[in-house]
C-alpha cells in the first residue's frame, strides 16, 4: 500500500468519495483546516455546515433531527469510528492487526489509511499536511486557483497542521509527498525549491503569518497559537455559555468569511442555533519503559471497542493518542454524544 501514488492514489481517493453525492451536510472540526477544508467542500458541492465536533463536544444544528442519517453527514478533518460515520481526513489511525473489523477505514478519504500508513514503524512516512491540500488534491483543482502568486495564498496552503515546522526535521518526507505522492499538489512547487529547509521553512513561516494577519479580527485573537494554528474548544453546554457561544461562532463566521473572499468561493453561513452532546474523551502516551515489543499506540481494547462506543480517534504521535467515547453505551442520555449517532 506504501507504493500508492499519484494518479493510482487520486483514483483510490476518488472512488471513495462517490459517497460525496448523497451528502446533505458536513460536521467540522473546529481549527483552521476544518474550517479552509469547510469552505471547500462547500464550494465544491453545495454542503452546508450543520455541526462541529472538537472530539470532546458536539454542536447540531438545532434543525437536524436525531439520530443522525449517518448516510447524508461528511465528517470533515476528522477520524471517525463509528459504524456508517464518512470521514475525509488526513491523522494517523492507530495500528491494529484487525483494522479489517473498522468499517469506517473501508469508506475514510484519508491519505495515510489509503497507504496504510499507522502507528507501526511506518508513523514517520504518515502524510505531513491538512485535510485541506490533501482533498484539494485529490480533487484536481487547478492549484492556480489557490492564488498561490500571492504570499497570504501560499500562507494558506502551508498553515494547516504546521507543515512549515515539520519542515526543519522531516523535510524529506514533506518533499516526498508534496511532489511525488502528490504530484502537482498545492505544495509541489513551493517545495521543488533547491534552497535549504531552514529557508523554505523560513520563508513558509513568514507567508503562514501574513495569511494570519489577513484572517485575524478582533473576535478570535486568542485561539492562534505560537505556531499559527487557529482552533478552539466548544463549551461543554451552549445553553449556560452564551457570550462564549456568540464570541465563538462571530470568530469562526469571521474566518470563514475571510477565506470565501480570498478564493472568491461562495459565502458559507454557519446555523444559529445548536443542540450540544458530548462524549469522554482520554488520552494516552505508552511510557517509554513500556513499549519493547510493542507496534505502537491504539485505544485500550482497539479495535473491537469501535463497535460499542469509541466513536473517534487519532494517534497523536508513534506512541500517543486520543479517542473518544460515549458516556453509556447500553442506555445513552440524550445529552450523550452516542445518542446523536445511534438514538
Amino acid at each position: 500500500m506504501h507504493g500508492l501514488a499519484g494518479e493510482g492514489l487520486r483514483h483510490v481517493a476518488q472512488e471513495r468519495l462517490q459517497w460525496s453525492q448523497g451528502i446533505e451536510g458536513q460536521i467540522i472540526d473546529t481549527d483552521i483546516d476544518g474550517l479552509l477544508t469547510a469552505a471547500l467542500c462547500h464550494e465544491t458541492w453545495g454542503w452546508p455546515v450543520v455541526g462541529f465536533y472538537d472530539t470532546h463536544t458536539l454542536w447540531l444544528s438545532a434543525d437536524i433531527e436525531t439520530p443522525l442519517d449517518l448516510s447524508a453527514i461528511a465528517w470533515v478533518d476528522l477520524d471517525m469510528t463509528w459504524p456508517g460515520t464518512l470521514s475525509i481526513s488526513n491523522h494517523v489511525i492507530p495500528h491494529a492487526p484487525a483494522q479489517g473489523d473498522i468499517p469506517t477505514l473501508a469508506t475514510s478519504v484519508n491519505p495515510s489509511v489509503l497507504r496504510g500508513i499507522t502507528t507501526d514503524g511506518s508513523y514517520y512516512s504518515k502524510y505531513p499536511f491538512g485535510t485541506f491540500q490533501w482533498l484539494w488534491w485529490v480533487l484536481d483543482k487547478p492549484v492556480a486557483d489557490a492564488r498561490l502568486d500571492t504570499e497570504i495564498g501560499q500562507g494558506l496552503a502551508w498553515m494547516p497542521d504546521g507543515g512549515f515546522e515539520s519542515m526543519l526535521k522531516y523535510d524529506e518526507n514533506l518533499r516526498a509527498w508534496g511532489s511525488s505522492v502528490l504530484p502537482g499538489s498545492l505544495l509541489s512547487s513551493l517545495l521543488e525549491s533547491e534552497e535549504s529547509r531552514e529557508a523554505v521553512s523560513h520563508h513558509a513561516e513568514d507567508a503562514v503569518k501574513e495569511a494570519r494577519r489577513h484572517l485575524s479580527h478582533s473576535h478570535d485573537r486568542g485561539h492562534w497559537s505560537k505556531s499559527h494554528q487557529w482552533g478552539t474548544r466548544l463549551p461543554v453546554n451552549v445553553r449556560e455559555s452564551p457570550i462564549e457561544k456568540e464570541y465563538m461562532l462571530r470568530a469562526m463566521q469571521g474566518i470563514l468569511d475571510r477565506i470565501c473572499n480570498f478564493y472568491d468561493w461562495q459565502r458559507l453561513a454557519l446555523p444559529d442555533r445548536y443542540r450540544d452532546y458530548y462524549g469522554q474523551h482520554h488520552r494516552q502516551t505508552i511510557p517509554e519503559e513500556s513499549r519493547a515489543g510493542r507496534r505502537g499506540w491504539c485505544p485500550p481494547g482497539w479495535p473491537i471497542s469501535s463497535h460499542r462506543n469509541i466513536v473517534s480517534t487519532a494517534a497523536t504521535g508513534r506512541w500517543a493518542g486520543s479517542w473518544t467515547m460515549g458516556y453509556r453505551s447500553d442506555e445513552p442520555h440524550y445529552k450523550d454524544l452516542v445518542y446523536a449517532l445511534q438514538g
